[in-house]
């Protein structure tokens, strides 16, 4: 279990942890190490996934959108679906964060 995250007993969940423990991702603080790493896991599972290449080629905010829509069109059967889903959701969090940053 993550040691940097906070487990709150009853709070809305973002992802069940198991025993009525949720993990809150308000806690969670974002950095661009994490999305480097991320970028990189989420490269080398959509290798085995059918997308167009110009989709994957670069990771741009319009394509992440754009991939979190539509992976699970021709890859429902795919096993590492949810898990390529979770991280494009948290790579669009990442990239409406810095947009905002930058806003400001």
């Amino acid at each position: 279990m993550p040691t940097h995250t906070q487990l709150v007993r009853g709070a809305r969940p973002d992802r069940t942890l198991g025993k009525g423990y949720y993990m809150d991702s308000r806690n969670f603080e974002l950095n661009k190490e994490d999305a480097n790493k991320r970028r990189s896991a989420l490269n080398t599972l959509l290798a085995d996934f059918d997308v167009p290449a110009r989709r994957i080629s670069e990771l741009t905010p319009a394509n992440l959108r754009w991939l979190k829509r539509n992976i699970a069109i021709n890859n429902g059967s795919n096993p590492m679906l949810f898990v390529v889903q979770d991280l494009l959701s948290w790579l669009v969090r990442w990239e409406n964060k810095k947009s905002r940053e930058v806003s400001q």
